[in-house]
């Protein structure tokens, strides 16, 4: 792997910071609202706020920065410590309302940095947009980490410190955004008018972003519920991080081989069998997690339900989008997607968790999964001949 094309160390570092936010915030921190007297409504109602804020902020910063990277930097620089001082009021008070105001500001801020930082990750990339992996890859390593070692600390001291773990992450992203170069190459000088770039108007697009909602109205019971679901099976908290790990470990490995899969494969088709491997996942988690050999089945689907459906993502949106609005293009990924899809999701596991407990609430998953494997399907089937036999060549 060269690296002297891009600056590999910098985006990497992000990466792995951004999503050792995620490997703390998602196993662990409804366990902490559950330990301060939290119910499963109220837990659910949290993340629905982060997710509802991740709807809205990406795309208004996009539209701050336009498709100036020196406008991106400085989102991707200071974003994250402005979720610092959004996240010190649970050092206050464990009211629900007081932190649903401080989990929106942090979902506002730390979530409008991803696609910025996304669009200036594939701006240094250029042509050589198959190595996106290798840089996102990172950022499963970050996860990995601090599930493991959040975990293994849990085990020794309370869940309170929780809170600390998520602090200091949070400085060290916005420390490692500041060692972020700008692109060599300048950005497109000029935008295209509304007028002619509808995206809305290509069925393929509308398809494609209606499928990865889905896909994160799927992934919604499983960001807010999982650990919770193992706990009260009797999962300890160490086998509750190792079961996340094992996930990212074969997310990680997949990384690895995609820019070689994706290119005898192209990303189209690949895409569209995610959909298929996550119903399935879903099942296997709300019915059969009593077993260990089954969930860590399920976790080793992770591989494709993330990794390959992320991966072929960007890289489809990427061939959309390209210099046209490259922020843009990845803010309606991340808003549509892991913003709408995932605030429908969680608010959809809260009621269904409350009503009809573990195993019905990982099926209303499966459903979606199955609705977004039609919509890939279509978004597939209407693409143009470019999308569906590859994306951008290196």
């Amino acid at each position: 792997m060269t690296t002297a094309r891009f600056p590999f160390w910098p985006l990497a570092g992000y990466q792995f910071f951004y999503f050792a936010f995620i490997g703390i915030f998602s196993p662990y921190f409804p366990l902490y609202l559950d330990a301060v007297g939290w119910g499963a409504g109220s837990i659910a109602a949290l993340m629905v706020v982060m997710q509802a804020a991740r709807i809205v902020a990406p795309t208004l910063w996009s539209l701050w920065a336009g498709n100036r990277y020196a406008r991106m930097r400085q989102v991707v620089r200071w974003a994250p410590l402005a979720a610092v001082s959004g996240f010190s009021l649970f050092y206050f008070s464990d009211d629900v309302q007081a932190a649903l105001v401080a989990v929106g500001i942090v979902a506002f801020f730390w979530s409008g940095a991803l696609p910025l930082f996304e669009a200036l990750t594939l701006a240094h990339l250029g042509r050589a947009v198959r190595r996106y992996p290798l840089i996102r890859l990172w950022g499963s390593v970050g996860f990995i980490a601090a599930v493991v070692g959040v975990g293994a600390w849990l085990e020794i001291m309370p869940l309170s410190t929780v809170r600390d773990g998520i602090v200091l992450v949070l400085v060290l992203l916005t420390l490692s955004g500041w060692a972020l170069p700008l692109p060599a190459n300048p950005p497109a000088r000029h935008v295209p008018h509304p007028a002619n770039w509808r995206w809305w108007r290509i069925p393929a697009v509308r398809w494609f972003l209606l499928a990865t909602c889905l896909m994160s109205v799927a992934h919604g019971a499983l960001y807010t519920f999982f650990s919770l679901h193992l706990a009260l099976i009797g999962y300890s908290k160490v086998a509750i991080g190792a079961l996340w790990a094992l996930g990212v470990v074969a997310e990680i490995g997949l990384f690895l081989i995609l820019p070689r899969l994706t290119e005898h494969w192209g990303v189209a088709w690949p895409f569209v069998v995610t959909f298929a491997v996550a119903a399935l996942r879903f099942l296997l988690i709300g019915w059969l997690a009593e077993s260990p050999v089954w969930v860590g089945v399920a976790q080793l689907m992770h591989a494709v339900t993330f990794a390959l459906y992320h991966g072929c993502a960007v890289q489809l949106i990427n061939g959309w989008f390209g210099p046209r609005a490259p922020a843009l293009g990845q803010a309606l990924y991340s808003s549509l997607s892991f913003g709408l899809g995932g605030m429908i999701g969680s608010a959809l596991a809260g009621v269904v968790w409350t009503h009809g407990g573990p195993g019905w609430t990982f099926t209303a998953s499966s459903v979606a999964a199955l609705a977004g494997l039609f919509a890939a399907w279509q978004s597939v089937r209407t693409a143009t001949p470019f999308v569906r036999a590859n994306a951008p060549m290196e």
